[in-house]
């Protein structure tokens, strides 16, 4: 694109450009990706692109777009490039400070709505430990109308953005953010029916393994344990969690794997505080959601 200036461009140009330029760097789909910062730059969905194929591109919107695509390049992912993403028919806003949201954590959403719904108890306590921009948090305001939450986290950057995300969807007065280590941040004598918690479990030996994307990109305070098998959080959550439980409560993990879903199934039967111990697979039949 280095005669922009000569050439007018169209949006199907500018899409077969970018899918060509982007494969180059080894960036997967990039056509995909071409697409959603385009539209971004230009303010239109990804599909209406379609619609709109020889629309001509101005010399300011070439600019953005190429300064965008070179970030790309680089393989920083697109959700911080545009700035926000979708997550269970939600868009929230992201920033670096943030953990990018995972399908596999929509998995532990449905899950937990599955578990959730049928249970008698309204207005339903939640604890989301470690919440990051809001995602999970803000997901279950959306869909338990009645449900009142308490969240927290020890990066005030990531609350700033959750905070905003509670707002951007209209569920902001139903949740309270809290900045501090765990459970240390909500206030004393507060117990719930639903903690739920997805929090770092990267194995300390898996994390220069990670995609460039994600270990130069995301937070490392939200993906790396710290320890050989990434349970360190698992377990100091679920000792302090008991004390933060009513009766009959749930507590929720989104895990990496099936053997440290089997590492943290014994961690629960290691407290003798739980019962129904169960396993759920995500999309990928792989062990992600651990619930007591």
């Amino acid at each position: 694109m280095g005669a922009a200036e000569k050439k007018l461009w169209r949006v199907v140009e500018v899409i077969e450009w970018g899918n060509d330029y982007l494969s180059r760097f080894g960036i997967q789909n990039p056509r995909l990706n071409m697409e959603l910062l385009l539209g971004d730059v230009i303010g239109k969905k990804r599909l209406d692109l379609y619609l709109d194929f020889d629309r001509v591109l101005s010399a300011d919107e070439l600019a953005r777009l190429k300064g965008c695509v070179r970030r790309r390049a680089q393989h920083e992912p697109v959700q911080y490039i545009i700035g926000n993403t979708q997550f269970y028919g939600l868009e929230f806003e992201l920033t670096r400070d943030c953990l990018i949201p995972r399908p596999e954590t929509e998995c532990l959403v449905e899950i937990i709505l599955g578990q959730l719904r049928p249970l008698p108890v309204v207005p339903l306590a939640i604890a989301d430990i470690g919440c990051g921009p809001g995602t999970i948090a803000v997901t279950l305001a959306k869909e338990l109308p009645d449900a009142h939450l308490l969240a927290s986290d020890i990066s005030a950057a990531a609350l700033m953005v959750a905070r905003r995300n509670a707002q951007k969807n209209g569920v902001s007065e139903r949740i309270t953010f809290f900045e501090g280590d765990l459970f240390s941040a909500l206030p004393a004598g507060a117990v719930f029916d639903l903690i739920v918690s997805n929090p770092p479990y990267i194995r300390s030996g898996e994390f220069a393994t990670l995609p460039r994307e994600v270990r130069e990109y995301e937070p490392t305070l939200a993906l790396a344990a710290g320890d050989p098998a990434g349970l360190s959080f698992y377990r100091r959550i679920m000792e302090a969690a008991p004390a933060r439980m009513k009766s009959g409560g749930l507590l929720a993990f989104e895990v990496g794997d099936d053997r440290q879903a089997a590492d943290v199934e014994k961690l629960f039967e290691k407290t003798a505080m739980f019962s129904k111990i169960t396993r759920f697979p995500d999309y990928n039949q792989i062990g992600r959601v651990v619930i007591g």
